[in-house]
């Protein structure tokens, strides 16, 4: 079987020649292309599998790429320079020095042909890290238990078990858990022979990806998201914080910052020509010193409408740069999480939910965060399904906001529990933050964390618990009480 190639760009005419002449044994050159547009259109109609870009790869860029790797083509870029051929292989193109021979684009080719779309899943071990398949144990003599898991929603009360070839993931699966233990480590999940709740043994150390959603409304997500990142800096780790909500960004607003920049936007930008490293990214953030720790801070979009500057794949690749380099990665996500279908035929339109799609595929885990209001629970409720769908790897969290007798009645934790087992998914509900609507509004109205402005308020105490060691979560802890002095610098 021949394969097409469609070139743009000047190239060297022995290439073209032989290429045009089918003289590899099995690739042609089918289209020269005088634009880019040209190009996409050849690939998309099915006459080319290769895109090939002599000298110029200035057209070349992460979302390209991808498009491109949609259709199942591979993008092949011929450029003299060592370092551009060094940028263009970060965006994901095939390169080669622009005086290559037939047989050597050939070669390349034929191995690239062969690794495309393949991906490597992680092997199901038992040790609580990212990917992995927590051990399940019964609190009894029983043997053999069956648990119930949604296919790939990455339950924190249910191991995370992806669907076999063939299905669709849309029914749920029983999986078996034959071995018992007794300690009970880290990450484990303890499964109730009485068919109650499921107890979530809580992990020594909390994921390096954390995605904070929650559904239309406002439930808190940001609240959520900006006071997680500053409990986890306040213990000396390395921490950044990402505002992906690509309809209504407020990271900024809630610490206080002038948010003209854009952070975000700015590293999707470098990411997309392939541009972004350690340094890049230490021109575009917003450092902030908490306690014994550091937060950096990308900011969001300023405005709504550019929203198409936080592209998926450029995004993707923001996420790679950030969790290389710091030990968490925290992201404010956008409550849509509409795939577009009636634009899925059309590769070269963005996605407008792209970045809240690619932040919860890329989590480790995702505190879904719903409002204990009468709106608030269906609300959640409701989209809790399509959650799961757009986070398979990642352990799903629901956290109840707002927590108080006036919205729910008499002994409002045990009133939302009993709804949530009654009407709700498979997934416990994971903690319960208390309604302080005078410690909210003075952390936001002095541009505060809460461990700033109300160390010891309940709330504060709430939120911590979700990522602090338990012996921090003492009322008596001096670490629990210490307070931070914050210096913003640029």
């Amino acid at each position: 079987m021949t394969v097409g190639i469609a070139a743009f760009g000047n190239g060297s005419e022995d290439l073209v020649e032989g290429l045009s002449m089918g003289l590899g044994k099995s690739f042609r050159l089918v289209r020269r292309s005088e634009s880019l547009e040209e190009l996409m259109g050849a690939c998309q109609a099915g006459l080319a599998q290769v895109a090939l870009f002599f000298g110029d790869g200035h057209a070349v860029d992460a979302t390209t790429v991808d498009r491109l790797r949609a259709l199942g083509v591979v993008v092949l870029v011929l450029h003299q320079e060592q370092a551009e051929r060094k940028r263009l292989a970060k965006v994901g193109a095939v390169t080669l020095p622009v005086d290559a021979d037939v047989a050597q684009v050939e070669n390349v080719l034929s191995t690239a042909l062969e690794s495309l779309g393949t991906r490597t899943e992680p092997d199901p071990v038992a040790d609580g890290s990212p990917g992995a398949v927590p051990r399940v144990r019964v609190e009894s003599s029983w043997s053999l238990v069956t648990a119930w898991s949604v296919p790939g929603a990455g339950n924190p009360g249910l191991a995370d078990h992806r669907p076999p070839e063939g299905n669709s993931g849309q029914e749920r699966t029983p999986v078996e858990a034959v071995e018992r233990t007794t300690g009970g480590g880290p990450g484990e999940v303890v499964v109730r022979p009485d068919g109650g709740t499921p107890v979530i043994r809580e992990s020594a150390d909390p994921p390096r990806v954390l995605a904070v959603w929650g559904p239309a409304g406002a439930p808190g997500r940001t609240t959520v998201a900006v006071n997680v990142a500053a409990e986890l800096a306040m213990e000396g780790r390395r921490v950044i914080l990402l505002d992906a909500d690509a309809y209504g960004a407020s990271v900024a607003a809630h610490l206080g910052l002038l948010d003209e920049s854009a952070g975000l936007a700015q590293a999707c930008r470098l990411a997309d020509q392939g541009r972004l490293d350690a340094a890049a990214l230490e021109r575009v953030r917003v450092p902030l010193t908490l306690g014994a720790g550091s937060l950096d801070v990308l900011s969001g979009l300023t405005r709504p409408e550019r929203w198409t500057e936080l592209r998926g794949p450029a995004l993707a690749v923001v996420l790679d740069v950030c969790a290389s380099l710091y030990d968490h990665v925290v992201i404010d996500s956008g409550f849509c999480l509409e795939a577009d279908e009636e634009l899925s035929f059309d590769t070269m339109a963005p996605r407008r939910n792209a970045a809240a799609l690619t932040v919860l595929g890329y989590a480790d885990r995702v505190y879904a965060v719903g409002e204990a209001t009468a709106v608030g629970l269906p609300r959640l409720v409701r989209s809790v399904p399509a959650l799961l769908d757009a986070a398979p790897r990642a352990q799903a969290v629901v956290l109840m906001n707002k927590v108080r007798q006036s919205a729910v009645g008499r002994f409002p934790e045990r009133q939302l529990r009993e709804a949530w087992e009654r009407f709700g998914p498979p997934l416990p509900i994971g903690s319960f933050l208390p309604f302080s609507s005078e410690v909210a509004d003075l952390a936001l109205r002095n541009g505060n964390v809460l461990a700033e402005s109300a160390p010891q308020s309940e709330l504060r105490r709430a939120v911590r618990s979700l990522v602090c060691a338990p012996a921090q979560r003492s009322r008596k802890s001096s670490v629990f009480y210490a307070t931070t002095r914050r210096v913003r610098s640029r």
